[in-house]
């Protein structure tokens, strides 16, 4: 049977017992930057960090 690469569970559990998907979830936001969207009656405004 072919095993992707990624999690295709609902939860998956790392040797040392942490979740994995928590795990990439705190990576990920390591990784970004803050970002906001607001939407009016008549326009939309998208802000970001530049980092």
């Amino acid at each position: 049977m072919f095993r992707s690469q990624y999690d295709t569970d609902v939860t998956v559990w790392s040797p040392q017992g942490r979740l994995l998907q928590v795990e990439y979830a705190m990576e990920a936001v390591k990784q970004g930057s803050a970002c906001l969207g607001i939407v009016g009656e008549g326009c939309v405004v998208l802000a970001a960090l530049k980092r």
